[in-house]
């Protein structure tokens, strides 16, 4: 016999390809051939009927997947063997045919021998004029096909194009290829590549529904908007579900309990918005519907906004009797549905409209329903619908010709509609999985192809991806398939994601406000809201398509899909976490157990397509959770082993061999779970000297690629980039871009984005890092302009809450960041979300630096906005200086060490602009007898100070009559008051008082005029000044050429003056931390950091201490920072005297005659005065940065500061603990020296108590409020005879190790010898780990005393206080 592909009838038997698929057909059933192999498959009755039930005769021993409608609404897979396993509401059928397992039936002795390879045999129920059909099977095994018009006067006696039938080889392509046939065949559907499909496919959104189900409302979605916003992740499409439209319902009364089932009878009254979105109720400012969607989209950054609403208007129709809705003649109308439906599973809305009744609208007026409804919702904003609840018609087509003929009626006027008042098609179906809808889709190109995302129900969850995975195979060919929203918060979260970054379809989510995980987010999305999409709707692999993912206990899930350079593979244990509706469970499965099976490159279908010509089949394999990198054959395999809800996603990229015998295969953004996504196209130069391979895609975060040789160079953007290359598995990693760019709307710095919804007037110059500018379409004096978005990274920013000072602050968005801010910090992390960081800073972080400086005559700062945008504000400070565009407003730099990126950038800045380089005891009361007296007091205490400053209250002032107070004063002349002229004769010096803000002409004369007065008047004998208020020029520069101008020139005059009368650059700059004044500084050396030392405001303490740490970041970097006086006897007193001694600062006080601590001033001041200043300004440890110190109530720089913003000490909250590490000291490996294993001693001043610890290791230290501890660390050394050595210094001082000078180590045949330089008198400890011989101090023998617990080795130094050196003899 002649073995033809073509499906048609033998001897009883229904045959394909010369097998057997049915046996005992009936004479009745017809076989009509179709097109390229395929056949319609049809039959006969003696009756006519609204309902017919045919046999195909008996199916057995075949694999099977089937897909049913388990509810009226909703598909779901079946696997098996058997036409008796074979749902009803079947409406597809795939069998699978090979020498195992098909059924061999000789039909006749020339019989063909069973095929060498498997094919597959589909058969797809239709619908056929006026009549749909399903399949189902029988416990006989029978297989059965029913077709029903659902109207009882619609009838007939025969169907003959019910079933289409074809088979082939590949299952995908049977599918696809029989689609297009009745396409072409049929002309009541569009295959999807014929399709427009939607643009809000590829951006990331949010619906409502989840989040508020039927009680959203304006406020709601605002506050969801706003809480995606500060995370970093800004939806840009918006679903606003049901719960907007004016409904009724009359079988609810107002205070009678609900009845179960009379919700799903509320029906539409009118197609406007609802009272919620019409007035100011809940916090809505908008009137009605257009003005809320016009603010949304312009606040959040919105690109599309979709309405809910049902087929039938609502779920049971509109309202009959309402004014609005009589124009489209509705009337009341009861389902009845197919016994398919009620077979299966019923569903509670089905038979409540059954009870209740529908309101359907008159087919003839239902697209001016439509029309009506969209062109409203159209002028209000809205850019598209998801039309819910389609498959309702079905059952309503009784009067109105059928089932067909009523769906079909309505999907054209639903898309005609849609065509008419929407862009892009903008229109996703849902609850329209009958072939009645399917088969009628001419231009519906997104469809919901599961049930819903419910996240109280954990046994649905492994159902829903299994389900959509399948359901794709067909609906896929023809919509995009929607897989519905998820929750990121969810204990499934990332097995949904994962799910879908292989769909090929929307990703959205329905969160509550505030209830996000980022971290998950940020694998899908990027900053800009984009997604990487996958290029087909992502279904299960071809070795699966037989098998139960959900219940056969050991079936894992994959799901393969394609990008344009590459393949992807989800793997999925779907096993134990629930079970398919009406099938029982065979074995229960723990979720703890694990599931094994195998990944390999065949199982991405068409790879071929993407790996181009000569391909050996050779794969690069990169598995996104473990991060690892395999080459793989194309049948080679990988194992993977997961438990229950547990995913991989494995990115498969075909490895090309271009010149030189170079493998490459490129992977994407590792960071991404669609990794190779981000890729569009690869080539190839060729030259004598190099291979050169170009691939242009997304570039957001790390670029992985598989390499078989390390190259000699990566470049982004046509700029050299760091990379790493690991020549064990091949992987080649590209750091991200390092200088600042603007790409595709964001500030993109180190790969991550800075900053989102950066408008075209931003302007990026490279420098050795980058400059950020601006323009504008106006010249002005002042210019605020924004920058773009700022969030999900950990902010500290340093500002100016007074003209004077500056004060840090800290928080995770733009909105955190206050007006006058000069200085932010930006953390990063791989992830790039914000989180609760604690601890040390991991190596996957890196820092990013905004400094807005001075350019040319104008004044930049930041500023936050409450929509989180990042703002620049430029000033000149006068009216007549105006422009209209900065290039170099905001330095900004990155790096991986927060220290040295601040210390670089001023370099940097200091080389590129060549402006700058790197009062209590008496008030205004001091007189010369106050002075006397209080230096007698410290001498009698035997600390005498070596510097004095003599603070406002000498010079003669002078007040304007009718004014009072200390701040309108103005100086008179240089000389000093009449108090302190019994000390220096007069002095003739004219009356300046003239000069003050005259001319700028002037002020160099001026200044030199005054200090030549103290240096050299008769009896002053002045070596040196400080100067005060020096922001109030900022306020002054109207009429001479703007702030910058005129702050520049006063200052430059200054330092000139004290360069030329002060030897030493003798001067302290205070009030001064503003822009222009640290972007002056050229040769000032010393200057106040923070507002001063308060002895009366209790609450002032911890702030000074944690500012002055904060500010010093940055001013500490041009300056040595002046931490101000404290008293020794204040209450606080050895809180500050601790932090100044950390502060590398000078340390002097404000202490009034004989109220002094000498106690204090002793762990400060050595003998003969002098102190031991530390190498550094003082600044918060690493892990402190971006924290608040003050405010909290958890952790700080000195964890002591918590608590004492309370009125009164006892009042404070309980000790506050934190840890402390060798790794807290920046670049101590500087003192270390070479070869530093990385132990420390570690010396606690305050308890005595002497530590060791390795690097990375830490102790925990709690401490009440306003106490502190200081920790001197010093590495090992370690010498011959395994001495290990760490010298602490001055025990009894507060800096213990500032006294330490040198130190060496000489060994000879009698021992070792450490040799250390000492300044200063006192009590000397190290630590030791062995017992030395001997000790002397100046070739003196000493006693010395050694503790074996802990190493801890004393001695004293006695006598003169000066450097000296010991010996320690081994």
């Amino acid at each position: 016999m002649t073995i033809t592909a073509i499906p048609c009838i033998q001897d009883g038997c229904l045959m394909v390809r010369g097998k057997v698929v049915s046996t005992g057909v009936p004479q009745n059933v017809v076989v009509s051939p179709a097109t390229s192999g395929s056949a319609f498959v049809g039959a006969t009755s003696t009756t006519s009927s609204s309902r017919h039930v045919f046999s195909l005769g008996v199916l057995e021993k075949y694999k099977f997947l089937c897909l049913f409608r388990v509810k009226i609404w909703w598909m779901i897979p079946r696997v098996g063997k058997s036409g008796s396993e074979i749902p009803m509401e079947t409406q597809m059928l795939l069998l699978e045919a090979s020498e195992v397992s098909a059924l061999h039936h000789e039909v006749s002795s020339d019989a063909a021998a069973p095929a060498e390879n498997t094919f597959y045999i589909l058969l797809l129920p239709l619908l056929e004029g006026q009549f749909r059909t399903s399949l189902q099977g029988t416990p006989e095994n029978e297989l059965q096909f029913c077709i029903e018009s659902g109207d009882a006067s619609v009838q007939t006696s025969q169907a003959y194009e019910a079933v289409f039938m074809n088979s082939g080889d590949n299952s995908f392509e049977l599918i696809k290829d029989s689609i297009k046939i009745l396409e072409k065949y049929k002309g009541t559907f569009s295959h999807l590549e014929n399709k427009k499909v939607p643009a809000h496919l590829d951006w990331f959104g949010w619906c409502t529904w989840d989040a508020f189900y039927s009680e959203v409302n304006p406020q709601g979605i605002k506050e969801g908007l706003q809480s995606f916003l500060e995370g970093g992740c800004s939806p840009k499409f918006l679903i606003i579900d049901d719960g907007w439209q004016q409904t009724t319902n009359e079988f609810q009364k107002d205070g009678e309990p609900l009845v179960e089932g009379t919700q799903f009878a509320t029906r539409l009254v009118d197609i406007k918005e609802n009272s919620k979105f019409k007035t100011s109720d809940s916090g809505n400012m908008c009137t009605d519907l257009h003005e809320f969607i016009d603010a949304i989209k312009e606040k959040y950054g919105l690109k599309y906004v979709y309405m809910w609403h049902a087929l039938a208007g609502y779920w049971g129709g509109v309202q009959t009797s309402s004014e609005v809705m009589k124009k489209y003649h509705p009337k009341l109308a009861y389902p009845i549905q197919s016994p398919g439906n009620i077979g299966n599973l019923r569903d509670i809305a089905m038979d409540s409209l059954e009870k209740y009744g529908v309101g359907i609208i008159d087919p003839q007026k239902i697209f001016d329903f439509y029309n009506d409804l969209h062109c409203y919702l159209a002028r209000s904003g809205v850019d598209g619908v998801k039309v819910d609840v389609q498959n309702l018609i079905e059952t309503l087509g009784s009067g109105y010709g059928g089932r067909v003929s009523l769906t079909r009626h309505y999907q054209q006027a639903l898309e005609q509609s849609i065509i008419r008042n929407f862009k892009e098609n903008n229109l996703i179906c849902c609850m329209s999985h009958n072939s009645d809808s399917i088969y009628s889709s001419k231009t519906s190109a997104v469809a919901r192809a599961s049930e819903d995302f419910m996240p109280r129900e954990p046994t649905f969850q492994t159902l829903h991806i299994a389900s959509v995975a399948f359901n794709s195979l067909l609906l896929g060919e023809i919509v995009v398939p929607d897989w519905d929203m998820f929750q990121s918060k969810h204990e499934t979260a990332e097995f949904h994601a994962a799910a879908r970054a292989l769909g090929g379809c929307a990703v959205y989510v329905s969160d509550k406000p505030g209830i996000h995980d980022f971290k998950i987010l940020k694998k899908l999305v990027f900053p800009d809201g984009s997604i990487l999409r996958a290029r087909y709707a992502g279904r299960p692999t071809r070795d699966c398509l037989f098998k139960d993912p959900i219940m056969d206990g050991k079936s894992l899930l994959k799901i393969w899909n394609l990008n344009k350079l590459s393949g992807v593979i989800g793997v999925f244990n779907c096993q134990g976490a629930g079970s398919w509706p009406m099938k029982e469970t065979a074995q229960h499965i723990s979720l703890t157990s694990y599931i094994s099976g195998h990944v390999r490159p065949i199982d991405v279908e068409f790879l071929e397509e993407v790996a181009g010509e000569n391909w050996n089949g050779e794969c690069a394999v990169y598995a996104f959770n473990s991060g690892t990198l395999s080459k793989l054959s194309k049948k080679g395999n990988l194992e993977v082993s997961l438990a229950t809800l547990q995913c991989e996603i494995y990115t498969v990229s075909p490895i090309k061999e271009f010149g030189q015998n170079l493998l490459f295969a490129p992977i994407g953004l590792l960071d991404m779970y669609n990794s190779g996504g981000a890729l569009d196209t690869m080539n190839c130069i060729i030259e004598l000297s190099e291979c050169r391979i170009k691939i242009r895609g997304k570039s957001c975060g790390r670029f992985g690629a598989y390499s078989s040789a390390k190259p000699k160079r990566c470049m982004v953007d046509m700029k050299e980039e760091k990379f790493t290359y690991n020549a064990e598995d091949g992987l080649l990693t590209v750091k991200p871009h390092a200088t600042p760019s603007i790409r595709e709307g964001c500030l993109v710095v180190l790969g991550k984005v800075v900053l989102t919804q950066v408008h075209d007037n931003i302007i990026v110059t490279p420098a050795i890092s980058a400059f950020i500018g601006a323009t504008s379409a106006t010249l002005n004096s002042r210019h605020v302009l924004s920058l773009g978005v700022l969030e999900g990274y950990r902010v500290m920013c340093l500002y100016r809450f007074k003209v004077w000072w500056m004060i840090p602050c800290f928080g995770d968005k733009g909105s955190d960041i206050p007006i006058e801010t000069q200085l932010i910090l930006l953390e990063a992390k791989e992830e790039s979300t914000i989180q609760n960081y604690s601890g040390l800073a991991t190596n996957n972080t890196f820092y990013v630096l905004l400094l807005p400086v001075l350019d040319g005559q104008f004044r930049a700062s930041l500023q936050g906005t409450f929509v989180n945008e990042l703002q620049l504000c430029l000033e000149s400070g006068d009216p007549n200086v105006q422009t209209s565009q900065v290039l170099q407003a905001v330095f900004i730099n990155s790096g991986d060490n927060p220290f040295k990126l601040i210390k670089n950038s001023m370099k940097i800045l200091e080389k590129h602009n060549g402006t700058f380089s790197t009062w209590d005891a008496f008030y205004t009361r001091v007189d010369p007898v106050g002075i006397e007296e209080g230096l007698k007091s410290f001498a009698e205490g035997g600390r005498i100070p070596k510097c004095l400053f003599i603070d406002d209250g000498w010079q003669n002032t002078e007040i304007e009559p009718g004014k009072d107070g200390r701040f309108a004063a103005k100086l008179a002349n240089f000389e000093e008051k009449i108090k302190f002229k019994s000390l220096c004769s007069k002095n003739s010096c004219a009356n300046l008082s003239e000069h003050l803000l005259s001319g700028i002409n002037d002020i160099a004369d001026w200044y030199m005029l005054g200090m030549l007065y103290l240096v050299t008047g008769e009896g002053c004998g002045i070596d040196g000044v400080k100067v005060d208020v020096q922001n109030v020029l900022e306020t002054l520069g109207s009429g001479y050429g703007g702030r910058a101008t005129l702050t520049r020139c006063y200052l430059e005059a200054l330092e000139e003056s004290v360069l030329k009368n002060f030897k030493d650059n003798n001067l302290i700059s205070s009030m001064c931390q503003s822009t222009e004044n640290i972007c002056s500084l050229k040769k000032r050396s010393t200057a106040r950091v923070s507002e001063d030392f308060c002895p009366n405001e209790l609450t002032f303490q911890t702030l000074h201490i944690a500012t002055v740490a904060f500010v010093i970041l940055f001013a500490g970097e041009i300056v040595v920072p002046d931490w101000d006086m404290f008293y020794s006897d204040h209450y606080t007193a050895e809180f500050h005297a601790a932090a100044g001694v950390l502060g590398g600062c000078p340390i002097y006080v404000s202490d009034v005659p004989h109220s002094h601590n000498f106690s204090v001033i002793k762990k400060l001041v050595l003998p003969d005065s002098s102190i031991l200043r530390a190498k550094y300004a003082g600044r918060p440890t690493i892990d402190c940065l971006f924290n608040d110190p003050v405010t909290d109530g958890k952790r700080g720089v000195w964890p002591p500061i918590q608590g004492a913003i309370h009125e009164k000490p006892s009042q404070a909250p309980s000790p506050v603990s934190s840890f402390v590490s060798p790794l807290d000291i920046d670049s101590l490996e500087e003192v270390a020296g070479e070869n530093w294993r990385g132990d420390s001693a570690v010396y606690a001043f305050n308890s005595g108590s002497l530590s060791t610890m390795p690097k990375k290791e830490n102790f925990q230290v709690s401490l009440d409020h306003l106490k502190c501890e200081i920790l001197t660390v010093s590495p090992f050394r370690v010498y011959d005879q395994n001495i290990q050595f760490a010298p602490i210094g001055l025990v009894d001082m507060y800096n213990s190790g500032g006294a330490l000078e040198a130190m060496s180590c000489s060994n000879d045949p009698s021992g070792c010898t450490i040799k250390v330089k000492v300044r200063g008198c006192g009590l000397f400890g190290a630590y030791s780990n062995k017992k030395p011989r001997s000790c002397a101090v100046e070739i003196k023998e000493e006693e010395f005393v050694y503790n074996a617990n802990d190493g801890f080795l004393t001695f004293n130094l006695q006598g003169e206080c000066k450097s000296r050196d010991i010996e320690i003899v081994y």
